[in-house]
């Protein structure tokens, strides 16, 4: 039985994208109630919803995903194709992989496709899909999954107004280097599925990733 329970849900904020919330929890330990603010996809987050996702028989977290998370490589030339784009919360530029929010309806292949055409241009072919997992517990409950592709023809980018992408393609040794430099600003996940294809392709096991699909 888990120390804290949600007692109260309050939305204080919501634009077309996220919606700011409010928990209030009660712990074992002390008598008043604990005040937690994070920012949701879901804009009609409630009590009961909340409450549901944590009962023992809720669905298996890595079941459902807000977005999806792309690795394009090319593996005949041992290259990955990673994006940088301009964030705002940052003010900066980031080192990252193409990405994108899952359209209604949109099953996580459909995603993964759509996203890479639009934001470099490249068609999917070999696609590795993986469950989702939460980006950051702390702040949100955004769920994210995460793809590899291998990448096939090549076209016109469909960026929206506001976004500001450039995609380049790296040796998989200055992705790695990149992605461990310090003075680099990277995508947490990005760190994690280079460094993860990157051993894999060394040990010779990277074509096992693919039997996740």
């Amino acid at each position: 039985m888990p120390k804290l329970e949600l007692k109260k849900l309050k939305k204080f904020f919501e634009s077309p994208y996220v919606a700011l919330y409010r928990g209030y929890f009660q712990s074992r330990d002390m008598d008043r109630l604990i005040e937690y603010d994070f920012i949701s996809r879901h804009r009609d987050l409630t009590e009961e919803k909340m409450r549901a996702q944590g009962a023992p028989d809720a669905p298996a977290p890595g079941e459902y995903a807000d977005a999806e998370s792309i690795l394009p490589v090319d593996r005949a030339g041992r290259k990955i194709l990673l994006t940088h784009e301009f964030r705002m919360p940052l003010n900066r530029y980031l080192l990252s992989e193409p990405a994108g929010l899952m359209e209604p309806g949109e099953s996580p292949l459909e995603t993964v496709r759509r996203e890479l055409r639009e934001e470099t241009g490249y068609e999917a072919e070999k696609v590795a899909l993986f469950p989702a997992t939460y980006s950051s517990a702390g702040l949100t409950d955004e769920r994210v999954a995460s793809a590899i592709v291998t990448v096939g023809a090549h076209g016109e980018t469909a960026l929206e107004a506001s976004e500001d992408i450039e995609s380049r393609w790296y040796s998989y040794e200055e992705a790695l280097r990149l992605v461990q430099d310090p003075r680099t600003a990277v995508s947490n996940r990005t760190q994690l599925i280079v460094m993860l294809w990157v051993t894999a392709e060394r040990a010779g096991t990277a074509d096992r990733l693919f039997d996740f699909q």
